[in-house]
């Protein structure tokens, strides 16, 4: 077997680490850190000024089309199709996944978004230590996704871009 760091032929250039049964308490941990806690933190005071902003001011910070997302949770939690809604074009699962906003509270679909940023944040990172990359530097790439502006404008707004990131 050749030693780190050489390569010959005929050799897989990177062998894929086994899975453990511990990943999903390493994921855990991972959420518990510093980084992640600060990210949702943030998330969490971007979603109070947002509702202020939506509460105060002319211009809203809710994206337009989460209340298209509503009004399609709505139908669905009626029994209706979200399609009766004229401008609902998404799938039918998201209306069924945010129907807790007309139940619960008209930021529940914000909330799951912002947590779904976090968890592209933890694949990233779970990803790249998979690839065998040092852990300190797989947290600063995870950083650069759950401390980026657009990403955390994005999903606070109401936009459901994270939940595609995630499932990619």
């Amino acid at each position: 077997k050749s030693r780190r760091g050489s390569w010959e032929p005929g050799e897989p250039a990177w062998t894929p680490r086994p899975i453990r049964d511990s990943t999903m308490a390493s994921v855990l941990r991972t959420l518990r850190s510093w980084p992640f806690v600060t990210a949702a933190g943030l998330r969490l005071l971007m979603l109070a000024y947002g509702a202020w902003q939506d509460a105060y001011l002319e211009v809203k910070y809710t994206d337009l089309d989460y209340s298209v997302f509503t009004d399609g949770a709505e139908l669905v939690a009626t029994g209706r199709c979200p399609f009766e809604r004229p401008t609902y074009r998404y799938t039918p699962l998201l209306a069924l996944l945010l129907t807790p906003n007309i139940w619960l509270h008209g930021s529940f679909g914000k909330l799951v978004f912002s947590g779904a940023d976090l968890a592209v944040g933890a694949q990233v990172r779970a990803i790249l230590l998979h690839r065998r990359v040092p852990p300190r530097l797989a947290l600063r790439c995870a950083c650069v996704w759950l401390f980026n502006p657009l990403v955390l404008n994005v999903s606070t707004r109401g936009n459901f871009e994270s939940l595609v990131a995630l499932l990619v």
